[in-house]
């Protein structure tokens, strides 16, 4: 029996990140979103401090919780000569220019699309999502009417929001050589206060 498409499951390159809140100053959104996608994005992962007690005359262990945390996010980009965003963002953190602390939200979209969908609430829940999720193409699709605009019919699967992000890390691009013709690839490491993850399809 054949399954329902919904139930595929998640991959890899299909991902959006954009920044919340805007900033008092240009240019408004750091990492410059929505505009700019990434080449990649490593997973948010908490790390638990343990600790191994024996509690009165056990022979056994028993293993207890300290603390734990949240480890740092690598963003990675093609280099354009118009992007210096992570740099505006590791500049301002540096000399204080603006509200450092950010809220980010990453996407991770369902291979089905709304497209070949059927249904209304299942378009509805896409428009409604995808007005969230990207901004810009809901922008553009309540311009043009009925064309396909790309990231506004994706299905959110999941995604996760990133409390207090600060840059940690800045590379403006790949290390320079000779021999190699690849494209440069600029990289930016945020540490995050805390994570929370939303599975936006869920029927709970």
């Amino acid at each position: 029996m054949a399954r329902n498409i919904l139930a595929d499951l998640l991959q890899n390159h299909r991902f959006w990140l954009m920044d919340l809140v805007p900033s008092a100053t240009y240019p408004f959104f750091v990492l410059g979103s929505p505009i700019y996608g990434f080449q990649s994005i490593s997973m948010p992962e908490y790390t638990f401090e343990t600790r191994e007690i024996k509690q009165m005359n056990s022979m056994l262990k028993r293993t207890v919780y300290e603390g734990g945390g949240w480890g740092t996010i690598t963003l990675s980009r093609g280099v354009r000569i118009v992007d210096d965003t992570f740099y505006e963002w590791v500049r301002r953190a540096i000399d204080g220019l603006d509200t450092i602390d950010r809220d980010l939200l990453l996407v991770q979209f369902h291979p089905a699309s709304a497209k070949i969908l059927d249904g209304a609430n299942i378009q509805a829940l896409v428009n409604g999502a995808g007005a969230i999720g990207n901004p810009t193409a809901a922008a553009v699709n309540a311009l043009v009417g009925g064309m396909d605009c790309g990231y506004l019919r994706n299905i959110p699967g999941k995604a996760w929001l990133l409390w207090g992000a600060v840059p940690t890390r800045y590379k403006p691009g790949s290390d320079l050589d000779a021999t190699d013709a690849g494209v440069s690839i600029m990289e930016i490491e945020i540490a995050v206060t805390n994570v929370s993850e939303f599975s936006l399809l869920s029927p709970l």
